[in-house]
């Protein structure tokens, strides 16, 4: 290998100048390279960061959305399980039954009002979940969650019309709560709870799948 200390032996002065001038730009030549691959590592560290940043989002927003139908499903069978048992006060009530003078301290509507509002909150919180989970998944995120929305909706429309006291209908023939109904969790030909069931498992498969 030949070195600058013996370059003035070997060749001109002119020579010798080139030689250098070479050196140098190749010198700049490698630094701009380096300066290039520090780039295009910092480039690639950039996507992998915000790969596990989007992973980690993705992975939250369906998260949420699970731990929101959770809630709703279980404030709904509370629900429904506790307005089955004001129903039936409220008819005897009505009718001035002997036995329920206890239940006479139990205003239904009051209570019947507080149970649709644990629903209400949970709905809103389901609500509030799709909207996040709408940014990565557009069309899935809604079209899985539209039938438990529905089922509320009956659910509270069937409460707004039989639990109003201001506008009370006539007091039936037989307890209400004995017959399957959108409002009363019954035994038997519980058809809500079954279609609730059912919206619920689609919903819980599609997000459970983006959080494994």
């Amino acid at each position: 290998m030949i070195t600058l200390s013996i370059l003035p032996s070997v060749c001109g002065a002119d020579d010798c100048a080139s030689y250098g001038g070479l050196h140098v730009h190749w010198l700049k030549a490698l630094a701009a390279f380096k300066d290039i691959a520090l780039l295009g590592l910092a480039f690639l560290g950039l996507r992998v960061w915000w790969a596990q940043l989007r992973g980690t989002t993705r992975y939250q927003a369906a998260l949420k959305v699970l731990k929101a139908i959770y809630r709703l499903e279980d404030e709904v069978v509370q629900a429904r399980q506790t307005l089955a048992s004001l129903g039936s006060i409220r008819y005897h009530q009505q009718a001035g039954e002997k036995g329920f003078e206890g239940a006479k301290q139990i205003d239904p509507y009051r209570a019947a009002n507080a149970c649709m509002k644990f629903v209400s909150r949970a709905h809103s919180e389901l609500r509030d979940a799709q909207v996040e989970a709408d940014i990565f998944w557009p069309k899935d995120a809604s079209s899985k969650l539209a039938q438990i929305f529905r089922q509320v909706g009956l659910l509270q429309l069937a409460y707004s019309i039989s639990w109003r006291k201001e506008m009370e209908p006539p007091r039936p023939s037989e307890d209400p709560t004995s017959k399957p109904h959108t409002l009363y969790a019954t035994e038997e030909d519980d058809h809500f709870a079954a279609q609730m069931a059912a919206s619920v498992k689609i919903a819980k498969e599609f997000f459970r799948a983006k959080v494994r």
